[in-house]
């Protein structure tokens, strides 16, 4: 099988004081061949408060339905 896929968003933080890396945006991961996809979601952490590198994604199958919504962090 082959798949495609899009890539997020890479951005620099803090960085005066102590930099870190932080992914944001949205990836597509597409197969052709078995017509499965899947929605990846990076949230970026909020100025105030907030926890960095969390997902959430969306995995269809065949008919275009979600099969499974996940969450967490990476």
């Amino acid at each position: 099988e082959k798949y495609e896929m899009t890539f997020p968003m890479l951005y620099l933080r803090s960085f005066l004081f102590e930099p870190w890396l932080e992914f944001g945006g949205m990836i597509n991961i597409n197969c052709s061949e078995s017509k499965l996809s899947a929605g990846i979601v990076f949230q970026t952490k909020p100025f105030y408060g907030g926890k960095p590198h969390q997902v959430t994604a969306e995995i269809k199958g065949q008919s275009d339905n979600t099969t499974a919504r996940i969450s967490g962090d990476w």
